[in-house]
C-alpha cells in the first residue's frame, strides 16, 4: 500500500484540478479560480510525476496545467472565425 500512495495522491490532485472547471460556469469570477486551481494542481502533479519518473503522468500534469489557457485560446480562435 505504501508504494501506491504517491499514485493515489497524484490522481486525487488530478481530479481536483479537473473538477475545478465546474464553478467556471456558475460563479462570476469562476475563471480566475479555475486558472489558479488547475495550474497549481498541474504543477504539483508534475512534481509528483517527476519523482515517480513517469513520462505519461508528467504529460497529463502539463496538459492539466495548460488546459484553461488552451480552452481560452480555442474559444478566441472560434470567435474570430465567426
Amino acid at each position: 500500500m505504501r508504494e501506491n500512495l504517491p499514485y493515489l495522491f497524484y490522481w486525487a490532485l488530478f481530479l481536483i484540478g479537473a473538477v475545478s472547471y465546474w464553478p467556471f460556469f456558475f460563479v462570476e469570477y469562476g475563471f480566475v479560480y479555475t486558472i489558479l486551481i488547475t495550474f497549481s494542481t498541474g504543477f504539483i502533479g508534475a512534481v509528483i510525476a517527476l519523482s515517480l519518473n513517469s513520462r505519461r503522468l508528467i504529460a497529463v500534469s502539463v496538459l492539466l496545467g495548460l488546459s484553461p489557457f488552451l480552452t481560452f485560446i480555442i474559444l478566441y480562435i472560434i470567435l474570430q472565425i465567426f
